[in-house]
């Protein structure tokens, strides 16, 4: 069932939140995936892990559950609070300085298909891009 994921879902994303980390548990996610924020769409989970691990300082990049919550059988919720550190530029394997955002929180959409597999992520900001940039702290490499 829908509230099975849910649970299951939340107990995998407490021990490792692969919105981080990009240690997907592929066993959740169906072939079909699809990922959307306000900045980047993709597609494929190797994708989508290797992107996010990619992206995010994982030694200083900070991120927690608030809540996993089915909102109906086709989809749940996910709200986390990220402290985020990434290296600028985000698109080339050299980064030239980091970016230490301050604290916001993330809606994750996951919406579920018929045999309850995550096949569209689509992740919302509770500010915009342009203020998280603007407010960030800039380190020169």
């Amino acid at each position: 069932s829908a509230e099975e994921v849910r649970r299951a879902l939340e107990v995998a994303l407490r021990e490792d939140l692969w919105f981080v980390s990009g240690r997907v548990r592929k066993e959740f996610f169906s072939q079909k995936f699809r990922f959307r924020d306000p900045d980047v769409s993709l597609e494929g989970i190797d994708n989508y892990g290797r992107g996010v691990a990619s992206l995010f300082d994982q030694a200083k990049t900070r991120a927690e559950v608030l809540d996993v919550t089915l909102v109906n059988d086709q989809e749940i919720r996910v709200r986390w609070r990220l402290a985020a550190a990434v290296g600028l530029p985000p698109t080339l394997p050299i980064k030239l300085a980091t970016a230490e955002l301050e604290p916001y929180v993330v809606t994750s959409k996951l919406r579920l298909d018929g045999a309850g597999l995550i096949e569209a992520q689509e992740d919302e900001f509770d500010r915009p891009t342009s203020e998280l940039l603007w407010t960030a702290k800039i380190t020169l490499r």
